[in-house]
């Protein structure tokens, strides 16, 4: 399986997106970015010069920026609408020259017919801009692997793909991610390395290191390589109260994965 490990910005969220990088750009050169301080270093509201800027932070760090996330505010107004505010992330991921953007679904499963047709209206122009859009699990319409399948059928595979995250099986609805990644692994372009574990209480925490919690890695990785998956994967959460606590954690969940790898 060929596979390029990164991480996420989200890990280091306690730091603004530069200093995240100097702490990413440690162990990988392969990033995505999501919110640090609350804030968005890309985003469908970016300029080009905006969206440029922030891949040029990356690489002076030695780190390519390959995914930030999509956001559709407006899906509740329909398919047009979100299908609008898709071509609007894809005409700012192709002026940075970030492959892929990564969305997260709606909460609301009324929505899902709508999410469906405004990706079959975006992913055509997302390929004729050389980007894919990614879906990944997050609950709501995206709750389980064969609802993420659904999509990907309905959306093709050029232009589209799906992110495996295992951790958002278990955080939303405590489902098994070693089999919900079967109906949607042939069509995974990248993956999510997340775990969850569950708090004294009980309530699901995905702010842990990988290999912690109750995902099994093995068993997912398993499922990835037998579908013939090749592509990134990135380590979204780490744990860890500090930068240091998450550069630590973050060499550990690098070997575990590693390790796992080397074994398929």
């Amino acid at each position: 399986m060929n596979v390029t490990l990164g991480a996420f910005t989200r890990p280091w969220n306690m730091l603004e997106y530069e200093g995240a990088l100097d702490h990413l750009s440690r162990l990988f050169k392969v990033g995505g970015i999501m919110r640090n301080k609350q804030k968005l270093a890309i985003s469908l509201d970016s300029t080009p010069e905006q969206a440029k800027a922030a891949v040029a932070v990356a690489r002076a760090r030695g780190v390519e920026i390959i995914s930030f996330m999509g956001t559709t505010p407006n899906v509740a107004k329909g398919a047009e609408a979100a299908a609008a505010d898709m071509r609007r992330n894809v005409d700012v991921a192709a002026a940075a020259g970030v492959p892929h953007i990564l969305c997260t679904g709606a909460g609301d499963h009324k929505l899902s017919d709508a999410y469906v047709r405004a990706l079959q209206i975006a992913v055509p122009y997302a390929a004729e801009k050389g980007v894919t859009i990614g879906l990944k699990p997050h609950g709501g319409i995206t709750r389980t692997g064969a609802d993420c399948r659904r999509f990907a059928e309905s959306a093709g595979r050029k232009g589209f793909g799906l992110w495996f995250d295992p951790g958002n099986f278990v955080f939303y609805d405590n489902l098994n991610a070693a089999e919900e990644v079967k109906p949607m692994a042939e069509y995974c372009v990248a993956v999510c390395l997340k775990d969850c574990a569950r708090k004294p209480d009980g309530k699901p925490d995905v702010n842990v290191r990988p290999g912690t919690g109750l995902v099994d890695f093995a068993a997912c990785l398993r499922a990835l390589a037998a579908a013939g998956f090749s592509g990134p994967m990135l380590f979204e959460c780490l744990g860890g109260a500090t930068p240091d606590e998450v550069d630590a954690n973050a060499g550990e969940a690098k070997r575990f994965i590693e390790s796992l790898l080397a074994q398929l």
